[in-house]
């Protein structure tokens, strides 16, 4: 040992030679009540409740303690590194004394007192705050379990699920909320019990885009709400691209499988290059209803495949309304089926005389000189063009001749039923007879002159008429 000695009650006039320590190839042990507390080896590494530290500084390797750090007011921070069941476990919590030095855990951000906390298991599984409480990313304060504040990548699988609440929701003010991509399998496949499985909204760009090169590009199913629901302010709600199979594929027992809104912009943009651009289908409801503002509501296009597909067991497979038209196509239509219109007669829309009152429905027009249609004025005028269509409770099926401006132009009822203006002045009506132009302007007259009638029948009454002035049904037959 050195002839110089280290005073262990203090030390003066000491230079940088002086130094607590060993000079030769041993460690730096110190020790209490005979036992080792602090080793610091021959290569530096410090450790505190171990006589091998592995590294710069390591402390209480074996779990049988941690590390505190007080704080003010008698606060302190305990981190723990700990083995339990299996799994390494950092936690921390903040405790103050109260009494006889009693610990007092302090209520922290989260549903019960216990801090953040991260747990690492065997399998190398990471938990944040398993004991419940908010996660943030990008935040301080985070308003959901797990909140970020940022661009989300994921290039694996992402399993969502939710119970009473919406699956996903997104919203972005001038970005796509979600896009999702896959080459082989469905780019976002979600599922709800009661809420909306993906809702998505967006106020300048699109709801939600999907794309999928061999599969589904969207594939959503919900029990008793909607599938999908998607708006945008201005752009497309649901924009969906498939190369080989179905863009948008969604199925609901009892909801609508699609319901998309959007107030100037497209409500639903799919498109297919082989298969269906749009496929819904609907156990008990609407397959598809989608409603737009001020620009189309469903845009579906597909280069070798159907552009919409939409199929309802016991509902309807597509319905439209619309201020103006609730369909329109740009192109030839195929009918397999029986068409149905609830309208009585079939109309096409005719030119008037211009310098005399628009005829109303229900009356009996005759072609003038120009070829314009007037009121009828004269008895067996072989020049009646028939009943001008939609008085009464009839309405017409099919109008043909609709043209964009109708200012001067009434439609004429060509074929079915149409009620009538008539006159029994001249002879009582009954159910069969022919009737012809009368005298009374735009009214019909039972035929009782045959040699007078021909070229001048308009129709047969579907009903009687004793006297007087009177609307009724009658049967569309120019003779």
């Amino acid at each position: 040992m050195a002839t110089s000695t280290w005073n262990l009650q203090g030390n003066a006039n000491t230079t940088t030679a002086n130094f607590l320590g060993t000079s030769d190839s041993q460690p730096l042990v110190v020790k209490t009540a005979n036992t080792e507390r602090l080793r610091i080896d021959v290569s530096g590494n410090v450790g505190v409740g171990t006589s091998t530290p592995g590294a710069k500084l390591c402390v209480d390797p074996q779990g049988e303690g941690g590390i505190k750090v007080g704080g003010a007011n008698g606060s302190q921070l305990d981190l723990t590194v700990s083995n339990q069941n299996g799994r390494a476990e950092i936690q921390s919590w903040v405790t103050t004394t109260s009494g006889p030095g009693v610990p007092i855990p302090l209520p922290v951000p989260g549903p019960t007192s216990i801090g953040p906390h991260i747990t690492l298991s065997r399998a190398a599984n990471l938990a944040l705050n398993p004991f419940g409480g908010n996660v943030g990313i990008g935040t301080h304060t985070p308003g959901a379990e797990l909140d970020v504040v940022g661009n989300l990548n994921v290039s694996g699988s992402a399993t969502v699920a939710s119970l009473n609440a919406a699956a996903i929701s997104a919203s972005s003010p001038n970005g796509t909320p979600i896009t999702a991509q896959t080459t082989t399998g469905a780019a976002v496949s979600a599922t709800s019990d009661s809420g909306e499985a993906i809702h998505g909204t967006s106020t300048s760009g699109t709801g939600v885009v999907a794309y999928s090169s061999s599969n589904a590009g969207l594939n959503a199913g919900s029990d008793s709400s909607f599938a999908v629901i998607a708006t945008s302010a201005s752009g497309i709600a649901i924009r969906a691209q498939g190369n080989t199979d179905t863009a948008v594929f969604a199925t609901t027992t009892t909801g609508l499988g699609v319901d998309a809104r959007s107030t100037n912009g497209v409500g639903v943009n799919a498109s297919s290059d082989t298969n269906i651009g749009l496929n819904a289908v609907s156990g008990s409801a609407i397959a598809i209803r989608a409603q737009a503002n001020g620009d189309t509501a469903v845009f579906a296009t597909s280069n070798s495949g159907r552009g919409i597909d939409a199929r309802s067991t016991t509902g309807i497979g597509v319905y439209g309304t619309g201020g103006q038209f609730a369909g329109y196509f740009d192109g030839s239509i195929v009918v397999t089926g029986d068409v149905f219109l609830t309208g009585a007669d079939c109309a096409e829309h005719f030119d008037v005389v211009r310098d005399e009152p628009l005829p109303d429905p229900g009356t009996v027009v005759v072609i003038d000189h120009d070829g314009h249609l007037r009121e009828s004025r004269d008895p067996y005028d072989r020049k009646v063009a028939g009943v001008v269509s939609g008085a009464g409770e009839y309405r017409h099926a099919i109008v043909l001749d609709k043209r964009a401006s109708d200012d001067c132009r009434v439609p004429i009822a060509l074929v079915g039923k149409v009620y009538c203006k008539v006159d029994a002045q001249y002879a009582a009506i009954g159910i069969g007879d022919m009737l012809t132009s009368s005298p009374t302007p735009g009214h019909a007259m039972k035929v009782s002159e045959q040699h007078r009638a021909f070229g001048a029948i308009l129709g047969k009454a579907l009903k009687a008429l004793d006297r007087g002035t009177g609307l009724i049904p009658v049967l569309v037959a120019l003779q």
